[in-house]
């Protein structure tokens, strides 16, 4: 699967280096209100952004733990009662957005608790560690919590999985599924924040720009880590160092992505090549339904995203044209291979019906 979204990443030519500079130009624009004038370069941006002795940026100090978890708690709490604009329904356990609790290196990546996989209901999200202070304390974003929170908690990945359990598809078919869906639909939940007015905090929108420009990042370094065109051998390490160090990220981080790119060729770019293609597929479906006079329901449309997330992004394209149909009324699913697709009949009866809601899941 991840060689299919780099076979895809290939085709699109210089999407990683269009998003790359659309996103340079979101943040500055961010960075121009944040700093209260015009005259503002991405250098500025970058250096900005790493200064982590910024307490409206990070957390740090004696208390930098119990900060960071109050913060993310009031983020949580913030999502939770804006759901209900995108998400029409709710799975029995929310993902537990946890930190480490302490931190023995200078730089730590975020990521699943090993012992506590997000395929269990009680799973866990160790949030990443940015250092140690002069205390030698952890060093937490706060930058990026609303876009972790959407991304790692709900609706994003701990919307999936859970889901995945508690209805038709399979488990061990979503664990399988392709990158650009799995995180393709994590990025695309981060704009949520848009909708829920979370972004309307500079520094939460600047933290979302931020990272979309990892993501950007990706594309272009992972498709010329591995590009052939032009009988080339690719970039080199050294080359996707310089790419990423001059694009504002740390040296250590630099490092682990790029190893990430070499061995899994095409794993990274699932992420912007799924959140566009999700993208897409919205602007396709409200677009066709409002031109046939029918009111476009991103809930409904979320929840036909998430129920066959398993699907490939070509499928869930053909997926999506198939509800376009049923909803103008064009088509019907009383037979063919769309009553299959779709399982049961999912247009009359899906949306009506609700998971039962048993508390947020904290553990």
């Amino acid at each position: 699967m991840p060689l299919t979204c780099l076979s895809r990443c290939l085709r699109t030519d210089n999407t990683g280096v269009e998003q790359l500079a659309l996103t340079k130009n979101l943040s500055i624009t961010v960075a121009q209100q944040l700093f209260n004038k015009e005259d503002v370069a991405w250098s500025d941006v970058v250096s900005y952004i790493a200064n982590t002795s910024d307490p409206t940026l990070y957390f740090f100090g004696p208390t930098s733990i119990a900060d960071t978890l109050s913060y993310l708690s009031g983020v949580r709490n913030s999502i939770d009662r804006k759901l209900n604009l995108e998400i029409g329904y709710i799975t029995r356990a929310h993902t537990y957005v946890a930190i480490t609790g302490s931190a023995s290196t200078n730089w730590q990546s975020g990521g699943y608790d090993t012992k506590r996989r997000l395929f269990t209901s009680a799973a866990r999200y160790n949030v990443g560690v940015h250092g140690l202070d002069a205390g030698g304390n952890p060093i937490f974003d706060r930058v990026g919590a609303t876009s972790t929170c959407l991304h790692e908690a709900f609706p994003g990945h701990g919307l999936q999985v859970p889901l995945a359990q508690e209805v038709d598809c399979q488990l061990s078919a979503f664990a399988s599924a392709p990158t650009s869906f799995v995180e393709g639909w994590a990025l695309y939940v981060e704009t949520f924040g848009f909708v829920f007015g979370l972004y309307d905090d500079l520094i939460q929108r600047l933290g979302h720009y931020n990272a979309n420009m990892l993501r950007a990042n990706r594309l272009q370094a992972d498709t010329a880590l591995h590009s052939t065109a032009g009988g080339g051998n690719g970039w080199s390490y050294d080359q996707a160092w310089q790419s990423m160090a001059a694009n504002g990220f740390a040296a250590e981080y630099a490092q682990t992505e790029i190893y990430r790119y070499i061995t899994m060729p095409g794993q990274a770019t699932g992420y912007m090549i799924g959140k566009l293609k999700l993208l897409s597929l919205r602007e396709y479906t409200k677009s066709q339904l409002t031109a046939a006079g029918v009111k476009f329901d991103p809930l409904e449309f979320n929840l036909v995203l998430t129920k066959f997330g398993g699907a490939t992004l070509d499928d869930l394209q053909q997926l999506i044209e198939t509800y376009v149909a049923v909803k103008i009324g064009v088509s019907d699913l009383d037979d063919g291979p769309e009553s299959e697709l779709f399982g049961y009949d999912l247009i009359t009866n899906m949306f009506s019906a609700t998971l039962p809601v048993i508390g947020l899941g904290r553990p």
